[in-house]
């Protein structure tokens, strides 16, 4: 049973020094009066918080210290070692490491997603972190005022406190050369000494106070850091990212503009060739037109020359029927003269 505590306590001791040092920071604790936690809960600061969204908070009961003591005298009630474990805490960053493991997935997807398709822009993202960062250095601005102003008041009470001693050292001589001493300026510089002191006192606790705000501040800046440089190799891998986009865009317009010089090579040695051929074919045709044309002035030129020779027929059948009219006229004439001899004969 011993070897099985020791063994629970060392896999513990281990996980919380390999895990919880090494990767998550410290856990972090704000009052009540924060703007964006309330009710006194942890902050879980290794879940990465996205813009717009709650982080994961696991809710402590307001008195942690008497649980942690309650928990320490049952743990030596129950076991007799020498170390101490706060068992809440153990269960609590068990708890933790267990919503850790379970949320890791679904952020590795969350961020492979984001990666794929980055939904914000970069400058957006960057305006953001420059933001939260001035409100941090405002903050860390002021609390360094405050504790410049407790330093300051802290010295003064100092020099007020060894002014009240000097005094106190003065009245101590003076009253061993006096025999009465007024007791009014001795109460009087009692109180002003107990006031010094609880003032003293309130000073220190708000100076602690301060110096705790700072440290979860610097603690609460050093996750805010980690996101931003996460978020700036995101949008470094989506400029790569960018950056091989247009390089394989201008690879594609390259072997476009390849492919459109070899279509326009191919279409002007066409165009070129198309023109040769109907060069040729006009040059044949115009020969055969030539042909034609001469072969049909040949004809033409026979058949002038036949027409002219017909004309030349018909003008000489026209002056021999014109002979052959004038003939048949005076043939008449004589037919009709010897008709008439002929009449006159018989009478």
């Amino acid at each position: 049973m011993n070897n099985q505590k020791m063994f629970f306590d060392n896999s513990i001791q281990k996980s919380q020094s390999i895990f919880f040092q090494n990767n998550v920071p410290n856990k972090t604790m704000f009052d009540s009066s924060s703007q964006s936690l309330k009710n006194n809960c942890f902050f879980m600061p290794f879940q990465p918080a996205k813009f717009g969204e709650k982080s994961h908070m696991i809710k402590m009961p307001p008195n942690n210290e008497n649980i942690g003591e309650k928990s320490e005298q049952q743990q030596q009630s129950k076991c007799n070692q020498t170390q101490d474990y706060n068992y809440f805490e153990v269960g609590l960053d068990m708890a933790n490491l267990t919503l850790y493991s379970q949320k890791k997935n679904d952020t590795l997807m969350d961020k492979t997603h984001e990666s794929e398709s980055i939904t914000m822009n970069p400058e957006e993202i960057l305006k953001q972190i420059e933001k939260f960062e001035d409100m941090r250095n405002q903050k860390i601005a002021d609390l360094e005022c405050e504790i410049e102003k407790s330093k300051s008041i802290i010295d003064e009470l100092n020099r007020e406190n060894e002014q009240l001693k000097m005094e106190n050292e003065q009245i101590s001589v003076t009253k061993a050369q006096q025999t009465e001493v007024p007791i009014e300026m001795i109460e009087s510089l009692t109180v002003r000494c107990n006031d010094y002191e609880k003032n003293l006192e309130k000073i220190m606790k708000r100076f602690e106070q301060l110096n705790q705000e700072a440290n979860e501040l610097k603690k609460t800046m050093k996750y805010f850091v980690d996101e931003r440089n996460e978020y700036e190799i995101q949008i470094e891998q989506y400029k790569i990212s960018l950056q091989k986009m247009e390089y394989k865009y201008y690879d594609d317009l390259k072997d476009l503009n390849s492919k459109l010089d070899e279509q326009q090579q191919m279409f002007e040695d066409k165009e070129s060739e198309y023109e040769r051929q109907t060069e040729m074919n006009n040059n044949k045709s115009i020969q055969m037109i030539q042909k034609i044309c001469d072969e049909y002035e040949e004809k033409i030129k026979q058949l002038m020359n036949s027409i002219e020779q017909g004309t030349k027929k018909l003008t000489k059948l026209n002056d021999e029927i014109d002979q052959l009219k004038l003939d048949k006229n005076e043939f008449n004439n004589e037919m009709k003269k010897l008709i008439e001899s002929n009449c006159e004969l018989n009478s």
